[in-house]
């Protein structure tokens, strides 16, 4: 093993681990540096305590944050959203969709946030009357 990877800490060696993994699942990166990625993760990461893949699966608080982002998306079509939904509802243990605030923010960082969209001119009108709103609720 290199000497560049012995001294990462187990979370510094998995992250360097998901950039190695995204570079080989990429279209645009060579051939060459999809095998040197490769390399380094069969023989140099995996020795510093990277981990590699996850044993439980995906993190179901990720999944929650991309299924209700995907239902405030303008971008996506109603079939997906729909989708969403349905999973959010019936795969993710009935999960509350509503915007639940027991998400683990801190609650002085999202009134910041709240405040900085009152204060935001690219804020439409009737954002900043619901930031303001969500504010004086909490």
């Amino acid at each position: 093993m290199s000497d560049t990877y012995q001294t990462l800490s187990p979370e510094e060696a998995s992250n360097k681990a998901r950039g190695f993994k995204a570079a080989i699942s990429n279209p645009n990166v060579s051939d060459e540096a999809k095998q040197h990625a490769q390399y380094v993760l069969d023989n140099e990461l995996k020795d510093a305590g990277a981990k590699l893949s996850s044993a439980e699966g995906p993190d179901p608080k990720n999944q929650i944050r991309g299924y209700k982002s995907t239902l405030t998306n303008p971008n996506v079509s109603d079939e997906a959203k729909q989708h969403a939904q349905e999973v959010l509802e019936n795969e993710l243990g009935g999960e509350d969709t509503t915007g639940s605030t027991d998400d683990g923010v801190d609650p002085k960082n999202r009134a910041r946030g709240y405040k900085a969209a009152m204060n935001n001119p690219n804020v439409s009108e009737e954002a900043k009357k619901a930031a303001e709103e969500k504010l004086n609720n909490m």
